[in-house]
């Protein structure tokens, strides 16, 4: 055999128990997922007086923040973060997540002595059509996988003692894009008063409705708080301001006649094209301080009965909605430290 082809023969005994090594990490990896952290003892709630939150939508953004970000969210004001379950449907309609994922989160965020708000999300940061998809699903059956996940997670969040807890994320925006020929309010407003019972077996924190918008005749009886998303759509700032008044005004309403407090539950101002392609009246990047500054004005000047009773905003990290570096977080950091 000539050199070369002894040259040759070796590298392929060498690529060989390269090959198997890495079959056998993989094999050992999917056989044997990352454990999953434990609750421990220390972990007890603590209710801030005022809820000053963080929604940070990405798993992995949300990792970083608790593993390197959380002296600046305590410089910050923050004392509330969100996890939040962020599912997928496959197009035969089954559903999942990557538990051990936000499970190590929500782990980090009371490891950390954040209080936290735990949220199934089947929204995403694109929201969900199912019929773009190509998946059937009925109204009834979406409405009984959602009970489903939330009975688990409402139990998962129980076991950490995560202080708040909604059933699922804006699921009001999830019945008006796949169903809108159902009454929205009516739709939530039931889901949520039958499913309140069954939560407050297995989970002994604080319930969350955290809708996408509020109407008028949504009722939440049965739930702590009431929430709302606001966006600032593209609106010019005098539009925003009078948009804000008006969210503030019916939000106060619906949770005095649930019985409950109301918190703005996330606060989203993207400034990229990437999550806000439709256009708009100003710069969002300039103006992204100014949308926050009015929001902290009209919350601090409301004259309302019903007290706001927190803001959580939307994202200190994520690429695009962030405020890291970024003047809105001095406008966050003062109204914090003034409520």
């Amino acid at each position: 055999m000539s050199l070369q082809g002894v040259t040759l023969m070796k590298k392929k005994l060498l690529i060989i128990p390269s090959v198997f090594a890495l079959l056998l990490i993989i094999f050992l990896i999917t056989q044997f997922p990352e454990e999953v952290p434990k609750p421990e003892e220390s972990f007890q709630r603590s209710y801030p007086e005022v809820i000053k939150g963080n929604w940070e939508p990405s798993p992995f953004h949300m990792k970083l923040l608790m593993e390197e970000e959380v002296d600046e969210l305590r410089n910050l004001g923050v004392n509330t973060v969100s996890i939040s379950l962020e599912y997928r449907f496959g197009n035969d309609g089954s559903y999942f997540l990557n538990e051990s994922e936000v499970i190590q989160n929500l782990y980090l965020a009371k490891k950390n002595d954040f209080a936290v708000l735990v949220a199934p999300n089947f929204v995403g940061s694109a929201g969900m059509n199912f019929e773009e998809m190509g998946i059937d699903m009925s109204l009834e059956r979406f409405l009984q996988i959602s009970r489903e996940v939330a009975l688990k997670w409402a139990e998962i969040s129980e076991n950490y003692k995560a202080e708040f807890f909604a059933p699922q994320n804006e699921i009001d925006h999830m019945i008006q894009s796949n169903f809108p020929e159902e009454n929205v309010s009516e739709v939530v407003s039931e889901w949520h008063q039958e499913l309140a019972g069954e939560l407050k077996n297995v989970f002994h924190g604080k319930l969350m409705a955290k809708m996408a918008s509020i109407r008028p005749d949504d009722d939440f009886s049965g739930y702590d708080y009431v929430g709302t998303t606001i966006v600032h759509f593209g609106l010019s700032l005098e539009q925003f301001r009078e948009f804000v008044i008006n969210r503030y005004t019916v939000l106060s309403q619906v949770a005095e006649k649930s019985g409950s407090e109301w918190l703005v539950s996330e606060f989203w101002m993207p400034y990229s094209a990437e999550y806000w392609p439709l256009g708009a009246e100003v710069d969002l990047d300039e103006c992204q301080d100014d949308y926050y500054r009015i929001a902290a004005e009209e919350y601090l000047n409301f004259e309302g009965e019903e007290k706001p009773a927190g803001f959580i905003f939307i994202a200190w990290l994520m690429p695009g909605m962030e405020i890291k570096g970024r003047e809105a977080s001095t406008v966050v950091e003062n109204f914090f430290a003034s409520i």
